[in-house]
């Protein structure tokens, strides 16, 4: 009988504790968040977070902290934080460090204490050789397609060399 009591507190302490370090959704509490990134290539950017209650009102009292993540293991998560947001938009300095797809959790700390995250995913960040059109998939680029013309009737005009001294 004691191994069975024992038992059945570990087992609710347990599911006491996962509860409690594990934030709800914004949807479960009444609040819209939205993230937005000033920019999709490798570098800094800013993400832009909005908080808003049930009735549209800004939240501006809250604590951000973001996560990113590569959606492949073994690499570094990108960290930031932000207080304070002004008509509930939090403004946060972030590095997307490389190219590929991200994901990225914000979770938001009331003035109540209360926990709210959310995680947003599949955001597409370029690299400089993904931005770049080279004219074909090779990655190389393609003289024969480029209009350039060196005709032979160029005029290299009369070269003169002086002696400096």
């Amino acid at each position: 009988m004691l191994v069975k009591k024992l038992t059945t507190t570990v087992f609710m302490l347990a599911i006491l504790l996962v509860a409690c370090g594990r934030g709800t959704t914004p949807d479960a509490m009444g609040i819209d968040m939205t993230l937005e990134a000033s920019q999709m290539a490798v570098g800094d950017t800013n993400l832009i977070v909005t908080l808003m209650d049930v009735d549209g009102n800004p939240i501006n009292d809250a604590q951000l902290a973001v996560k990113g993540d590569m959606s492949h293991a073994g690499m570094e998560p990108s960290l930031a934080e932000a207080n304070g947001g002004v008509d509930g938009v939090y403004t946060i300095p972030f590095e997307w460090t490389m190219g590929g797809t991200w994901f990225v959790t914000v979770e938001a700390t009331l003035s109540d204490g209360s926990v709210v995250s959310q995680r947003f995913s599949d955001f597409e960040i370029m690299t400089m050789d993904d931005s770049m059109d080279h004219g074909d998939d090779s990655g190389e680029m393609n003289h024969d397609e480029m209009d350039m013309d060196h005709g032979d009737d160029m005029d290299h005009g009369d070269m003169e060399m002086e002696d400096g001294s």
